[in-house]
């Protein structure tokens, strides 16, 4: 029987994603995937490090004859399995205790596994009975920026319409950007202190989206590139060494960081539109972000998924 749908939504479920970053650790394989430029910046070749795939359709044998359960008390399935092959960067949950939300949920980890788009989609067929109707719930993209610190990113990072920026002391320093249950949040955090790294300066920049039940494609629109993926168009990450530290905005921007500089209210109107409008302006930024990022993506979707059905 299914419980009381009014007790937990579907939305509560999946927004529950404010996480310390410091509780999962890559393998090794997806280190030697870090590659230097001219820049002072490296990213990854992988572009997502966690999908989130429903569908109506029960998992199939593989997964119930390959894998370990485990529980998780506020969750609302009854079963959470992850496979013996990949550790916990695979997770399969079903059988829900409420009639709103999907049967079957799989969570994936491209970036820790290495996972091409073809691998993504070749794993998930495997786990589920019934290919039709995977459909992409939630995806969080990231771009690595090495010889950048976490508190040099979070200072000059703006992201229009964000009006609420957390710091959180973890085993490193970890930055919020925007609230735990809005449709997209953004993280900023120490990825070498998450990976036990030492004599490497290495910050991730990664953003949660949420995608709307209505507006959710299928996974293979999505891993082909036929679905705009755009999460860093409004994020800019700005040389606040532009601003004069004498100045009211200057001792504002060098304190807190330019995001909650613009939100402090002891600055005028005035002066906080002057510095959303230097902040937006791309002379003044100090890593196109998005172009990375977009960079990265069209080398890693692909315009055929070739289907070879082996886990």
């Amino acid at each position: 029987m299914y419980k009381d749908e009014s007790v937990q939504s579907t939305n509560d479920f999946f927004l529950n994603d404010n996480y310390c970053p410091f509780t999962e650790t890559e393998t090794q394989e997806s280190l030697a995937a870090v590659r230097p430029n001219a820049y002072n910046y490296t990213s990854l070749s992988i572009p997502f490090d966690k999908l989130i795939i429903v569908s109506d359709s029960p998992p199939s044998n593989y997964v119930t004859t390959f894998a370990n359960s485990y529980s998780q008390s506020n969750s609302p399935y009854r079963n959470i399995v992850s496979l013996h092959k990949y550790g916990k960067h695979v997770t399969v949950m079903w059988d829900p205790d409420y009639r709103k939300f999907p049967f079957t949920v799989v969570i994936v980890n491209p970036w820790a596994l290495g996972f091409t788009a073809d691998d993504v989609y070749n794993l998930v067929c495997c786990l589920l009975q019934n290919r039709n109707k995977m459909m992409l719930a939630s995806y969080t993209a990231i771009v690595d920026l090495i010889g950048w610190k976490q508190e040099q990113i979070s200072k000059a990072l703006y992201i229009s319409r964000t009006r609420q920026i957390n710091n959180l002391k973890y085993k490193g320093q970890t930055t919020y950007f925007g609230r735990r249950k809005a449709r997209s949040q953004v993280t900023v955090y120490d990825k070498a202190e998450e990976q036990n790294l030492s004599g490497i300066v290495w910050t991730r920049v990664e953003r949660r989206v949420r995608i709307p039940k209505k507006d959710r494609p299928e996974l293979l629109h999505f891993l082909t590139g036929r679905f705009s993926v755009e999460p860093f168009k409004e994020l800019h990450i700005v040389d606040i060494t532009k601003l004069k530290r004498n100045t009211r905005i200057g001792k504002a921007v060098h304190a807190n960081g330019i995001g909650k500089a613009i939100l402090d209210r002891n600055l005028s109107e005035v002066e906080r539109k002057k510095l959303r409008e230097f902040a937006k302006k791309p002379v003044n930024q100090l890593v196109d972000i998005e172009v990375i990022f977009n960079n990265i993506y069209r080398c890693w979707v692909s315009s055929t998924i070739t289907s070879t059905l082996q886990p």
